[in-house]
Protein backbone atom coordinates (compact mmCIF):
# COMPACT_ATOMS: atom_id res chain seq x y z
CA UNK A 1 0.00 0.00 0.00
CA UNK A 2 1.27 3.81 -0.65
CA UNK A 3 2.41 5.51 2.28
CA UNK A 4 0.11 8.56 0.65
CA UNK A 5 -3.07 6.35 1.47
CA UNK A 6 -1.73 4.91 5.11
CA UNK A 7 -2.14 9.13 6.16
CA UNK A 8 -6.11 8.04 5.92
CA UNK A 9 -6.21 5.32 7.90
CA UNK A 10 -6.16 5.73 11.68
CA UNK A 11 -5.28 1.81 12.57
CA UNK A 12 -6.37 1.55 16.23
CA UNK A 13 -7.05 4.97 16.38
CA UNK A 14 -9.69 7.74 16.89
CA UNK A 15 -11.82 8.24 14.23
CA UNK A 16 -13.49 11.41 15.60
CA UNK A 17 -13.28 14.02 12.85
CA UNK A 18 -14.71 11.26 10.04
CA UNK A 19 -18.20 11.46 8.91
CA UNK A 20 -20.21 8.22 9.85
CA UNK A 21 -23.41 6.78 8.72
CA UNK A 22 -25.30 4.67 10.53
CA UNK A 23 -27.14 1.74 8.41
CA UNK A 24 -28.48 -0.22 11.26
CA UNK A 25 -28.55 -0.02 14.89
CA UNK A 26 -25.20 -2.10 15.04
CA UNK A 27 -23.55 -1.18 11.63
CA UNK A 28 -21.58 2.17 10.81
CA UNK A 29 -20.26 3.13 7.92
CA UNK A 30 -17.71 5.63 7.38
CA UNK A 31 -16.26 7.83 4.69
CA UNK A 32 -12.56 8.82 4.82
CA UNK A 33 -10.82 8.09 1.51
CA UNK A 34 -10.69 10.27 -1.55
CA UNK A 35 -12.08 7.56 -4.55
CA UNK A 36 -12.89 3.61 -4.75
CA UNK A 37 -8.97 2.52 -5.71
CA UNK A 38 -7.94 4.35 -2.25
CA UNK A 39 -10.33 1.79 -1.01
CA UNK A 40 -9.28 -0.97 -2.57
CA UNK A 41 -5.59 -0.04 -1.39
CA UNK A 42 -6.63 0.04 1.90
CA UNK A 43 -9.22 -3.04 2.26
CA UNK A 44 -6.47 -5.55 0.98
CA UNK A 45 -6.30 -6.46 4.50
CA UNK A 46 -8.97 -6.92 5.90
CA UNK A 47 -9.32 -5.40 9.73
CA UNK A 48 -6.74 -2.71 9.42
CA UNK A 49 -9.76 -0.10 9.93
CA UNK A 50 -10.99 0.20 13.59
CA UNK A 51 -12.45 2.44 16.15
CA UNK A 52 -13.06 1.99 19.20
CA UNK A 53 -17.12 1.01 20.47
CA UNK A 54 -17.25 2.63 23.75
CA UNK A 55 -20.16 0.49 25.04
CA UNK A 56 -19.00 -2.52 23.75
CA UNK A 57 -15.42 -2.20 25.13
CA UNK A 58 -14.08 -3.72 21.82
CA UNK A 59 -12.64 -2.06 18.72
CA UNK A 60 -15.09 -2.13 15.75
CA UNK A 61 -13.79 -3.46 12.11
CA UNK A 62 -14.69 -1.81 9.32
CA UNK A 63 -14.39 -4.25 6.36
CA UNK A 64 -17.03 -3.91 4.32
CA UNK A 65 -17.19 -2.33 1.28
CA UNK A 66 -20.76 -0.99 0.16
CA UNK A 67 -22.05 2.68 -1.83
CA UNK A 68 -20.19 1.08 -5.03
CA UNK A 69 -16.75 1.03 -2.95
CA UNK A 70 -17.34 4.58 -1.56
CA UNK A 71 -18.06 3.67 1.88
CA UNK A 72 -16.62 1.23 4.56
CA UNK A 73 -18.90 -0.51 6.87
CA UNK A 74 -18.82 -2.46 10.15
CA UNK A 75 -20.83 -6.00 9.62
CA UNK A 76 -23.89 -7.13 12.23
CA UNK A 77 -23.00 -10.50 12.43
CA UNK A 78 -26.02 -12.76 13.32
CA UNK A 79 -26.46 -16.11 14.32
CA UNK A 80 -29.94 -17.06 13.65
CA UNK A 81 -30.34 -17.95 10.24
CA UNK A 82 -33.03 -20.48 10.52
CA UNK A 83 -35.65 -19.53 7.36
CA UNK A 84 -33.17 -17.11 5.44
CA UNK A 85 -32.64 -17.35 1.93
CA UNK A 86 -29.30 -17.71 1.12
CA UNK A 87 -28.45 -16.99 -2.93
CA UNK A 88 -25.87 -19.60 -3.69
CA UNK A 89 -23.52 -19.16 -7.26
CA UNK A 90 -22.72 -22.85 -8.15
CA UNK A 91 -18.99 -22.66 -10.12
CA UNK A 92 -19.07 -26.21 -10.79
CA UNK A 93 -15.73 -28.17 -10.72
CA UNK A 94 -15.89 -31.72 -9.95
CA UNK A 95 -14.96 -33.68 -7.80
CA UNK A 96 -15.76 -30.63 -5.91
CA UNK A 97 -19.09 -29.56 -6.12
CA UNK A 98 -22.00 -30.69 -9.20
CA UNK A 99 -25.04 -28.63 -9.49
CA UNK A 100 -27.87 -31.09 -9.82
CA UNK A 101 -31.61 -31.55 -10.28
CA UNK A 102 -33.97 -30.13 -7.84
CA UNK A 103 -32.07 -27.34 -6.75
CA UNK A 104 -29.10 -29.57 -5.36
CA UNK A 105 -25.57 -29.36 -5.14
CA UNK A 106 -23.31 -32.88 -4.97
CA UNK A 107 -19.56 -33.47 -4.30
CA UNK A 108 -17.29 -33.18 -1.30
CA UNK A 109 -18.06 -29.16 -1.25
CA UNK A 110 -22.09 -29.57 -2.11
CA UNK A 111 -22.40 -32.14 0.10
CA UNK A 112 -20.48 -29.82 3.05
CA UNK A 113 -22.60 -27.37 2.33
CA UNK A 114 -25.78 -29.64 2.44
CA UNK A 115 -24.97 -30.52 5.98
CA UNK A 116 -24.71 -26.98 6.70
CA UNK A 117 -28.37 -25.82 5.15
CA UNK A 118 -29.89 -29.24 6.92
CA UNK A 119 -28.48 -27.98 10.40
CA UNK A 120 -28.97 -24.64 10.67
CA UNK A 121 -32.37 -25.08 8.46
CA UNK A 122 -32.46 -21.99 5.89
CA UNK A 123 -32.80 -22.02 2.22
CA UNK A 124 -30.56 -22.06 -0.70
CA UNK A 125 -31.48 -20.09 -3.74
CA UNK A 126 -29.22 -20.97 -6.67
CA UNK A 127 -28.28 -18.39 -8.62
CA UNK A 128 -28.43 -19.50 -12.50
CA UNK A 129 -25.91 -17.70 -15.45
CA UNK A 130 -23.59 -18.55 -17.76
CA UNK A 131 -19.78 -17.04 -17.95
CA UNK A 132 -17.52 -17.20 -15.44
CA UNK A 133 -18.58 -17.43 -12.07
CA UNK A 134 -16.69 -15.33 -10.07
CA UNK A 135 -17.79 -12.92 -12.24
CA UNK A 136 -21.10 -13.21 -11.41
CA UNK A 137 -20.62 -13.56 -7.94
CA UNK A 138 -18.78 -10.05 -8.04
CA UNK A 139 -21.48 -8.70 -10.34
CA UNK A 140 -24.13 -8.44 -6.56
CA UNK A 141 -26.69 -10.44 -5.51
CA UNK A 142 -25.18 -13.35 -4.22
CA UNK A 143 -24.21 -14.16 -0.85
CA UNK A 144 -22.22 -16.95 -1.11
CA UNK A 145 -19.70 -18.69 -3.84
CA UNK A 146 -19.63 -22.88 -3.95
CA UNK A 147 -16.91 -23.73 -5.59
CA UNK A 148 -12.92 -24.95 -5.10
CA UNK A 149 -11.45 -21.22 -4.57
CA UNK A 150 -7.76 -21.03 -3.75
CA UNK A 151 -6.65 -18.85 -0.77
CA UNK A 152 -3.90 -16.87 -2.29
CA UNK A 153 -4.83 -13.52 -2.69
CA UNK A 154 -7.05 -10.94 -0.59
CA UNK A 155 -10.34 -9.44 -2.07
CA UNK A 156 -10.52 -6.47 -0.40
CA UNK A 157 -13.69 -5.28 1.35
CA UNK A 158 -15.83 -7.41 -1.16
CA UNK A 159 -15.84 -11.18 0.03
CA UNK A 160 -13.72 -13.42 2.36
CA UNK A 161 -12.90 -16.68 2.53
CA UNK A 162 -14.50 -19.36 4.50
CA UNK A 163 -12.88 -21.43 6.76
CA UNK A 164 -9.83 -23.95 5.06
CA UNK A 165 -11.65 -27.19 3.33
CA UNK A 166 -8.70 -29.52 2.58
CA UNK A 167 -5.75 -29.10 0.76
CA UNK A 168 -4.63 -29.49 -2.77
CA UNK A 169 -1.52 -29.25 -5.13
CA UNK A 170 -1.41 -29.58 -8.88
CA UNK A 171 0.51 -32.76 -10.90
CA UNK A 172 1.84 -32.75 -14.42
CA UNK A 173 0.26 -35.85 -17.06
CA UNK A 174 1.03 -36.73 -20.03
CA UNK A 175 0.52 -39.80 -22.40
CA UNK A 176 2.30 -42.37 -21.66
CA UNK A 177 4.10 -43.04 -25.28
CA UNK A 178 3.97 -39.41 -26.06
CA UNK A 179 8.26 -38.65 -25.97
CA UNK A 180 9.74 -42.31 -25.64
CA UNK A 181 9.27 -43.88 -29.20
CA UNK A 182 11.76 -42.62 -31.93
CA UNK A 183 13.44 -44.31 -34.55
CA UNK A 184 16.53 -44.72 -32.60
CA UNK A 185 14.42 -45.66 -29.57
CA UNK A 186 15.23 -49.56 -29.72
CA UNK A 187 18.67 -49.40 -30.19
CA UNK A 188 19.28 -46.81 -27.12
CA UNK A 189 17.43 -49.53 -25.22
CA UNK A 190 20.84 -51.77 -25.30
CA UNK A 191 24.12 -51.00 -24.47
CA UNK A 192 26.52 -50.52 -27.00
CA UNK A 193 28.80 -52.88 -26.18
CA UNK A 194 26.06 -55.66 -26.93
CA UNK A 195 25.72 -54.67 -30.30
CA UNK A 196 29.22 -54.78 -30.88
CA UNK A 197 29.50 -58.50 -29.30
CA UNK A 198 25.95 -59.38 -31.48
CA UNK A 199 27.78 -57.82 -34.93
CA UNK A 200 30.82 -59.41 -34.03
CA UNK A 201 29.02 -62.97 -33.21
CA UNK A 202 27.16 -63.17 -36.57
CA UNK A 203 30.35 -62.07 -38.82
CA UNK A 204 32.59 -64.58 -36.94
CA UNK A 205 30.37 -67.38 -37.41
CA UNK A 206 29.87 -66.64 -40.93
CA UNK A 207 33.40 -66.61 -41.91
CA UNK A 208 33.98 -69.54 -39.78
CA UNK A 209 31.14 -71.72 -42.15
CA UNK A 210 32.75 -70.03 -44.25
CA UNK A 211 36.50 -71.00 -44.13
CA UNK A 212 35.47 -74.92 -43.05
CA UNK A 213 33.25 -75.48 -45.92
CA UNK A 214 36.27 -74.19 -47.90
CA UNK A 215 38.88 -76.15 -46.06
CA UNK A 216 36.48 -79.38 -46.70
CA UNK A 217 36.38 -78.44 -50.66
CA UNK A 218 40.27 -78.62 -50.54
CA UNK A 219 40.25 -82.23 -48.04
CA UNK A 220 37.67 -83.55 -50.07
CA UNK A 221 37.45 -83.57 -53.93
CA UNK A 222 34.15 -83.66 -55.16
CA UNK A 223 32.12 -82.75 -51.98
CA UNK A 224 29.37 -80.25 -52.42
CA UNK A 225 27.03 -79.67 -49.73
CA UNK A 226 23.62 -78.18 -49.91
CA UNK A 227 24.23 -77.15 -53.88
CA UNK A 228 27.31 -75.85 -52.92
CA UNK A 229 25.53 -72.63 -51.39
CA UNK A 230 27.94 -72.64 -48.36
CA UNK A 231 30.91 -71.78 -50.59
CA UNK A 232 29.10 -68.34 -51.32
CA UNK A 233 30.21 -65.66 -48.07
CA UNK A 234 26.30 -63.94 -48.29
CA UNK A 235 24.53 -67.54 -48.22
CA UNK A 236 26.67 -68.17 -44.60
CA UNK A 237 25.81 -64.56 -43.33
CA UNK A 238 21.71 -65.01 -43.90
CA UNK A 239 22.14 -68.58 -42.56
CA UNK A 240 23.65 -66.73 -39.20
CA UNK A 241 21.40 -64.50 -39.24
CA UNK A 242 17.99 -66.41 -39.96
CA UNK A 243 19.26 -68.60 -36.46
CA UNK A 244 19.48 -65.28 -34.85
CA UNK A 245 15.93 -64.34 -35.99
CA UNK A 246 14.45 -67.84 -35.63
CA UNK A 247 14.08 -68.70 -38.96
CA UNK A 248 16.87 -71.67 -38.75
CA UNK A 249 18.77 -73.19 -41.76
CA UNK A 250 16.79 -75.16 -44.87
CA UNK A 251 18.88 -78.26 -44.56
CA UNK A 252 21.63 -79.62 -42.07
CA UNK A 253 25.10 -80.42 -43.67
CA UNK A 254 25.72 -84.25 -44.11
CA UNK A 255 29.60 -83.00 -42.86
CA UNK A 256 29.49 -83.42 -38.89
CA UNK A 257 31.40 -80.66 -38.70
CA UNK A 258 29.49 -78.33 -40.27
CA UNK A 259 26.83 -79.87 -38.72
CA UNK A 260 28.46 -79.35 -34.66
CA UNK A 261 28.92 -75.74 -35.70
CA UNK A 262 25.80 -74.64 -37.08
CA UNK A 263 23.57 -76.50 -34.11
CA UNK A 264 25.66 -74.20 -31.88
CA UNK A 265 25.09 -70.87 -34.38
CA UNK A 266 21.74 -71.95 -33.37
CA UNK A 267 21.59 -72.34 -30.28
CA UNK A 268 23.20 -69.29 -29.20
CA UNK A 269 21.59 -67.48 -31.59
CA UNK A 270 18.68 -68.44 -29.52
CA UNK A 271 19.91 -67.38 -26.47
CA UNK A 272 20.70 -64.36 -27.90
CA UNK A 273 17.07 -63.65 -28.89
CA UNK A 274 15.36 -64.39 -25.27
CA UNK A 275 18.17 -62.22 -23.94
CA UNK A 276 16.77 -59.55 -26.10
CA UNK A 277 12.86 -60.18 -25.93
CA UNK A 278 12.33 -60.70 -22.68
CA UNK A 279 15.01 -57.35 -21.80
CA UNK A 280 13.16 -54.95 -24.18
CA UNK A 281 9.80 -56.33 -22.88
CA UNK A 282 11.27 -55.98 -18.99
CA UNK A 283 11.91 -52.11 -19.99
CA UNK A 284 8.47 -51.82 -21.75
CA UNK A 285 6.87 -53.24 -18.42
CA UNK A 286 8.97 -51.95 -15.66
CA UNK A 287 10.29 -48.51 -16.92
CA UNK A 288 7.39 -47.58 -18.99
CA UNK A 289 6.44 -44.84 -17.37
CA UNK A 290 10.00 -43.24 -17.56
CA UNK A 291 9.67 -39.06 -19.70
CA UNK A 292 12.06 -37.55 -20.51
CA UNK A 293 11.28 -34.84 -18.20
CA UNK A 294 10.25 -34.57 -14.46
CA UNK A 295 9.20 -30.83 -13.85
CA UNK A 296 8.33 -27.62 -15.69
CA UNK A 297 11.83 -26.60 -16.72
CA UNK A 298 12.03 -29.84 -17.97
CA UNK A 299 9.06 -29.63 -20.51
CA UNK A 300 10.70 -26.65 -21.83
CA UNK A 301 13.97 -27.87 -22.05
CA UNK A 302 14.22 -31.67 -22.81
CA UNK A 303 10.74 -31.28 -25.01
CA UNK A 304 12.75 -27.91 -26.90
CA UNK A 305 9.33 -26.17 -26.77
CA UNK A 306 7.21 -28.84 -28.77
CA UNK A 307 5.07 -29.78 -25.84
CA UNK A 308 2.30 -27.38 -24.98
CA UNK A 309 1.21 -27.54 -21.33
CA UNK A 310 -2.73 -27.11 -20.62
CA UNK A 311 -3.75 -24.91 -17.50
CA UNK A 312 -6.92 -23.71 -16.46
CA UNK A 313 -6.03 -20.23 -16.88
CA UNK A 314 -8.65 -17.94 -14.74
CA UNK A 315 -8.20 -20.69 -12.10
CA UNK A 316 -5.17 -21.78 -9.58
CA UNK A 317 -2.88 -23.94 -11.95
CA UNK A 318 -2.69 -20.83 -14.66
CA UNK A 319 -2.61 -18.19 -11.57
CA UNK A 320 0.20 -20.48 -10.39
CA UNK A 321 1.90 -20.37 -13.73
CA UNK A 322 1.60 -16.68 -14.18
CA UNK A 323 2.92 -15.85 -10.88
CA UNK A 324 6.06 -18.03 -11.43
CA UNK A 325 6.55 -16.08 -15.06
CA UNK A 326 8.85 -13.84 -14.00
CA UNK A 327 11.54 -16.02 -12.59
CA UNK A 328 11.24 -18.66 -15.18
CA UNK A 329 11.90 -15.52 -17.22
CA UNK A 330 14.79 -14.78 -15.80
CA UNK A 331 15.66 -18.23 -16.73
CA UNK A 332 15.09 -18.26 -20.46
CA UNK A 333 11.95 -20.03 -19.72
CA UNK A 334 9.17 -18.17 -21.50
CA UNK A 335 5.92 -19.84 -19.83
CA UNK A 336 3.40 -17.88 -22.65
CA UNK A 337 5.09 -19.30 -25.53
CA UNK A 338 3.85 -23.38 -24.59
CA UNK A 339 0.94 -22.41 -22.26
CA UNK A 340 -2.41 -23.23 -23.76
CA UNK A 341 -1.32 -23.62 -27.73
CA UNK A 342 -4.49 -24.07 -30.05
CA UNK A 343 -4.04 -27.73 -29.66
CA UNK A 344 -5.01 -27.97 -26.02
CA UNK A 345 -8.54 -28.70 -24.89
CA UNK A 346 -10.54 -25.77 -22.88
CA UNK A 347 -9.70 -26.88 -19.53
CA UNK A 348 -12.65 -25.91 -17.91
CA UNK A 349 -15.20 -27.68 -20.13
CA UNK A 350 -14.75 -31.37 -18.90
CA UNK A 351 -16.46 -33.25 -22.66
CA UNK A 352 -13.59 -30.95 -24.28
CA UNK A 353 -10.86 -32.87 -22.04
CA UNK A 354 -12.24 -36.13 -22.44
CA UNK A 355 -12.36 -35.70 -26.64
CA UNK A 356 -9.11 -34.78 -26.95
CA UNK A 357 -7.21 -36.68 -23.77
CA UNK A 358 -6.26 -39.87 -25.83
CA UNK A 359 -5.05 -37.34 -28.98
CA UNK A 360 -1.49 -38.00 -30.32
CA UNK A 361 -0.89 -34.35 -29.79
CA UNK A 362 2.36 -33.16 -27.62
CA UNK A 363 0.63 -32.30 -24.68
CA UNK A 364 1.14 -31.60 -20.82
CA UNK A 365 -1.99 -31.18 -18.44
CA UNK A 366 -1.23 -29.46 -15.38
CA UNK A 367 -4.08 -30.12 -12.40
CA UNK A 368 -5.07 -31.21 -9.64
CA UNK A 369 -5.09 -34.91 -9.59
CA UNK A 370 -8.79 -35.08 -7.80
CA UNK A 371 -10.06 -32.69 -10.89
CA UNK A 372 -7.99 -34.43 -13.53
CA UNK A 373 -8.41 -38.31 -12.15
CA UNK A 374 -12.18 -37.61 -12.41
CA UNK A 375 -12.41 -37.09 -16.22
CA UNK A 376 -9.29 -39.80 -16.78
CA UNK A 377 -11.03 -42.38 -15.13
CA UNK A 378 -14.19 -42.23 -18.18
CA UNK A 379 -11.55 -42.83 -20.64
CA UNK A 380 -8.76 -44.96 -19.65
CA UNK A 381 -9.48 -47.64 -21.23
CA UNK A 382 -8.58 -46.09 -24.46
CA UNK A 383 -5.11 -44.38 -23.63
CA UNK A 384 -2.65 -44.86 -20.68
CA UNK A 385 -2.19 -41.31 -18.98
CA UNK A 386 1.23 -40.79 -17.31
CA UNK A 387 1.93 -38.26 -13.66
CA UNK A 388 5.35 -36.91 -14.70
CA UNK A 389 5.71 -34.98 -11.57
CA UNK A 390 3.24 -34.24 -8.13
CA UNK A 391 2.63 -32.33 -5.54
CA UNK A 392 3.47 -28.50 -6.82
CA UNK A 393 2.44 -26.28 -5.09
CA UNK A 394 0.10 -27.29 -2.67
CA UNK A 395 -2.46 -24.70 -1.85
CA UNK A 396 -5.49 -24.25 0.31
CA UNK A 397 -9.02 -24.04 -0.87
CA UNK A 398 -12.41 -23.08 0.34
CA UNK A 399 -15.62 -21.56 -0.82
CA UNK A 400 -16.62 -17.59 -0.67
CA UNK A 401 -18.89 -15.29 1.17
CA UNK A 402 -19.35 -11.48 0.71
CA UNK A 403 -18.31 -9.86 3.58
CA UNK A 404 -21.40 -7.96 4.25
CA UNK A 405 -23.23 -11.16 4.35
CA UNK A 406 -23.96 -11.24 8.01
CA UNK A 407 -23.73 -15.20 8.74
CA UNK A 408 -20.74 -15.64 7.39
CA UNK A 409 -18.80 -16.00 11.09
CA UNK A 410 -21.74 -18.39 11.65
CA UNK A 411 -21.12 -20.77 8.64
CA UNK A 412 -17.38 -20.52 9.59
CA UNK A 413 -17.88 -21.49 12.98
CA UNK A 414 -20.12 -24.73 11.97
CA UNK A 415 -17.41 -25.58 9.49
CA UNK A 416 -14.79 -25.81 12.45
CA UNK A 417 -17.10 -27.95 14.29
CA UNK A 418 -17.35 -30.18 11.22
CA UNK A 419 -13.58 -30.15 10.71
CA UNK A 420 -13.43 -31.43 14.85
CA UNK A 421 -15.79 -34.12 14.60
CA UNK A 422 -14.64 -35.96 11.43
CA UNK A 423 -17.43 -34.96 8.99
CA UNK A 424 -14.75 -32.81 6.35
CA UNK A 425 -12.64 -35.95 6.47
CA UNK A 426 -15.67 -38.43 5.77
CA UNK A 427 -16.36 -36.27 2.88
CA UNK A 428 -12.99 -36.15 1.52
CA UNK A 429 -12.58 -39.76 1.63
CA UNK A 430 -15.74 -40.21 -0.05
CA UNK A 431 -15.41 -37.63 -3.08
CA UNK A 432 -11.65 -37.07 -3.75
CA UNK A 433 -9.45 -39.73 -4.70
CA UNK A 434 -5.68 -38.72 -5.58
CA UNK A 435 -5.02 -42.50 -6.31
CA UNK A 436 -3.91 -43.04 -9.89
CA UNK A 437 -6.25 -45.92 -11.23
CA UNK A 438 -4.64 -49.29 -11.81
CA UNK A 439 -1.84 -47.45 -10.02
CA UNK A 440 0.23 -51.10 -9.92
CA UNK A 441 -1.07 -52.90 -13.05
CA UNK A 442 -0.15 -50.35 -15.36
CA UNK A 443 3.20 -50.24 -13.93
CA UNK A 444 3.96 -53.69 -14.72
CA UNK A 445 1.89 -54.12 -17.50
CA UNK A 446 3.02 -54.90 -21.55
CA UNK A 447 -0.30 -52.92 -23.40
CA UNK A 448 1.82 -50.25 -24.39
CA UNK A 449 3.38 -52.32 -26.37
CA UNK A 450 0.79 -51.88 -28.39
CA UNK A 451 0.53 -47.96 -29.38
CA UNK A 452 3.70 -46.77 -31.42
CA UNK A 453 6.02 -49.47 -30.67
CA UNK A 454 3.68 -51.57 -33.46
CA UNK A 455 3.18 -48.46 -35.39
CA UNK A 456 6.78 -48.08 -35.60
CA UNK A 457 7.91 -51.63 -36.65
CA UNK A 458 4.77 -51.72 -39.27
CA UNK A 459 6.39 -48.69 -40.59
CA UNK A 460 9.79 -49.89 -40.42
CA UNK A 461 8.44 -53.28 -42.30
CA UNK A 462 6.68 -51.27 -44.70
CA UNK A 463 9.97 -49.87 -45.42
CA UNK A 464 11.72 -52.82 -45.88
CA UNK A 465 9.32 -54.47 -48.38
CA UNK A 466 9.83 -51.37 -50.46
CA UNK A 467 13.03 -51.63 -50.91
CA UNK A 468 13.17 -55.51 -51.33
CA UNK A 469 10.76 -54.01 -54.03
CA UNK A 470 12.81 -51.49 -55.54
CA UNK A 471 16.12 -54.36 -55.85
CA UNK A 472 13.83 -56.68 -57.14
CA UNK A 473 12.59 -54.24 -59.73
CA UNK A 474 16.57 -52.73 -59.94
CA UNK A 475 17.82 -56.86 -60.66
CA UNK A 476 14.97 -57.40 -62.69
CA UNK A 477 15.79 -54.64 -65.00
CA UNK A 478 19.38 -55.51 -64.62
CA UNK A 479 19.23 -58.92 -65.69
CA UNK A 480 17.31 -58.35 -68.70
CA UNK A 481 19.82 -55.80 -69.76
CA UNK A 482 21.98 -58.10 -69.23
CA UNK A 483 20.60 -60.85 -71.11
CA UNK A 484 19.61 -58.76 -73.93
CA UNK A 485 23.06 -57.36 -73.98
CA UNK A 486 23.99 -61.22 -73.83
CA UNK A 487 22.04 -61.76 -76.75
CA UNK A 488 23.18 -59.51 -78.97
CA UNK A 489 26.82 -60.57 -78.24
CA UNK A 490 25.54 -63.92 -79.29
CA UNK A 491 23.56 -62.74 -82.16
CA UNK A 492 26.97 -60.52 -83.30
CA UNK A 493 29.43 -63.29 -82.68
CA UNK A 494 27.21 -65.65 -84.80
CA UNK A 495 26.98 -62.78 -87.57
CA UNK A 496 30.40 -62.32 -87.62
CA UNK A 497 31.55 -65.84 -87.63
CA UNK A 498 29.44 -66.02 -90.51
CA UNK A 499 31.37 -64.07 -92.55
CA UNK A 500 34.29 -65.22 -91.55
CA UNK A 501 32.95 -68.75 -92.71
CA UNK A 502 32.08 -67.45 -95.85
CA UNK A 503 35.18 -65.83 -96.95
CA UNK A 504 36.88 -68.91 -95.61
CA UNK A 505 35.09 -71.26 -98.03
CA UNK A 506 34.54 -69.08 -100.95
CA UNK A 507 34.86 -70.67 -104.35
CA UNK A 508 36.76 -69.06 -106.67
CA UNK A 509 35.16 -67.43 -109.32
CA UNK A 510 35.71 -69.16 -113.17
CA UNK A 511 35.47 -66.54 -116.10
CA UNK A 512 35.47 -68.82 -119.17
CA UNK A 513 35.65 -67.12 -122.41
CA UNK A 514 33.06 -66.96 -125.16
CA UNK A 515 35.50 -67.73 -128.26
CA UNK A 516 37.02 -71.18 -126.06
CA UNK A 517 33.63 -72.88 -127.27
CA UNK A 518 33.26 -71.66 -130.81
Amino acid sequence: MKISNLKYLLIFGILASSKFYSVTNAEVCLQILRNKNEFESAMYYSGRIRKWNEATKEFDHFESLTGNGTLVCTVDYLDNITGQDVIVAVDTMLPYVEEGTNGTVDGYIGSIWNVLEESLKFKSKYKNGTGYKLDIFFSGGCNVLLGPVIIDKYYGGHCQYSHQLTTISYSLYTREVAARVSMWWYIRIFRRDLWFATIFYIVGISGVLFGMYRLKKMACSNYIESNNEFAEWSFNFLCVLGGITGQGVQNLPSSWSLRCLILTSLIISVLITCGFNSTLMSHLSISGTMMPFNDLHGIYLNGHGSYSICVRSKDGPGIYLKQMERNWTEMGFHIDNIMNRLNCPKMEDKQDIKSKLCDKDKRIYFEAPEIFLSVYREVKHKCNIVKVAEHIQPRKISFLATTSWPYRKLINKYLLKFRTAGILNYFEHKFISREFPDTYDSKFSSEIVTFEHIQLIFMGLCIMYIVSAIICIAENIWVAFANNNKVQRIISRSQLSHKMRQKKFMLPKIYINDNTFK
